[in-house]
């Protein structure tokens, strides 16, 4: 492609680091993890693998189009080990993308993304391995808009999130009538325990003891029981420490907190992104799971929200079967597996068909 050039670039360069961010600004639907800020994060809280870590960048005619973070290494797929070249994957979100705009000049950016990868001397890869990828996506768009050979699509999960309309009352009209009672008489029930009040915390100056506060309050449940919070996980703590900085520094991060007499009993560490707020992660006190502190808390968020001039939707990310109750728009996550035009590539690629094919007559037995 005449004027494209593909190039490794370095994160810490500051001119890199302003056309990343002025092309996330300039794309009305970036989400979070396709950020300077997110990937950033993840490189300088990250040990000696970060070395298996590359951000490819993608100019034309100067002009900085996307941004392509990849890791290099080996794998094994139904028994045959490969050299895989793979998305950058920093979270445990369970969703990914790269980041450009999706419009028709970008329709065969993974197509020539591909040609790039084959035309550098090394390294020998047989897959390029694409997992989480939203069916909304950027990777999708040109995926979905142009035929890639020994290409196979796998679904995984879904992704939801809340719409926000113009006032509370029709953010939630399509809510069931038991869901919005069972709302209320929480709401009751805890109003009955003392004084209640919310705190929405993103300047930089509270977000640490804000932070800190939220650490306690996610461990405070099963989260806590199973040492599977923040708390007991060193390295994730550390993970989150370091996007609260690098989001708190621009106005982005948020922890949002319902209190009880003063007392935190629910909490939210989100992002904002675009037109979206974010939940990355959510926790409540036990002691009173009885009147649901974290439904309470969401449905403030979703009052706060509603009519919002900015913020338009509220992105739970996972799938959780708890989502549901919240009627969100529901987006499709799927795995994509473009296996190379070598020997073992091949072979992989035959492999991943059949079990493909198993997989559709399973589940059309089990339908």
């Amino acid at each position: 492609m005449h004027h494209y050039k593909f190039s490794f670039s370095d994160i810490n360069d500051q001119v890199f680091k302003d056309q990343w961010v002025n092309l996330s600004e300039s794309i009305s639907e970036v989400s979070f993890y396709q950020e300077y800020f997110w990937i950033r994060t993840y490189l300088a809280s990250c040990a000696a693998e970060c070395e298996k870590n590359y951000i490819l960048s993608l100019h034309y005619k100067g002009e900085l189009i996307a941004v392509i973070p990849l890791q290099y290494g080996s794998a094994e797929r139904y028994g045959m080990k490969i050299k895989v070249w793979k998305i950058l994957w920093p979270n445990d979100m369970g969703v990914n993308d790269f980041l450009y705009e999706k419009n028709n000049n970008n329709i065969k950016l993974i197509d020539v993304l591909i040609r790039f990868l084959n035309n550098q001397s090394n390294p020998l890869w047989h897959m390029l391995e694409l997992e989480n990828i939203p069916e909304t996506g950027a990777i999708a768009y040109s995926i979905n808009k142009f035929s890639l050979p020994r290409h196979v699509k796998v679904y995984h999960h879904d992704s939801k999130q809340i719409k926000c309309a113009a006032t509370y009352k029709q953010s939630i009209e399509s809510f069931s009538s038991k869901f919005k009672r069972n709302n209320r008489r929480k709401f009751r029930k805890l109003n009955k325990l003392g004084e209640i009040s919310f705190e929405y915390i993103f300047d930089e100056a509270n977000l640490q003891s804000a932070y800190e506060s939220f650490i306690k309050v996610e461990s405070s449940n099963w989260k806590g029981d199973q040492k599977t919070s923040l708390m007991y996980d060193d390295e994730k703590r550390k993970f989150y420490a370091t996007l609260l900085k690098q989001f708190g520094e621009v106005g982005r991060c948020v922890i949002h907190t319902l209190k009880l007499n003063g007392r935190p009993v629910a909490s939210q560490f989100c992002i904002i992104s675009g037109d979206t707020f974010n939940l990355l992660k959510v926790g409540y006190d036990a002691e009173f799971q009885s009147v649901g502190p974290g439904s309470i808390l969401l449905d403030e968020t979703l009052r706060r929200f509603s009519g919002h001039p900015e913020i338009k939707n509220i992105n739970f990310i996972t799938g959780a079967k708890w989502n549901d109750d919240w009627n969100p728009k529901v987006t499709r996550v799927y795995n994509h597996y473009i296996y190379n035009a070598n020997v073992k590539g091949f072979i992989a690629y035959g492999v991943e068909v059949i079990i493909s094919i198993l997989r559709i007559i399973k589940h059309k037995l089990n339908g």
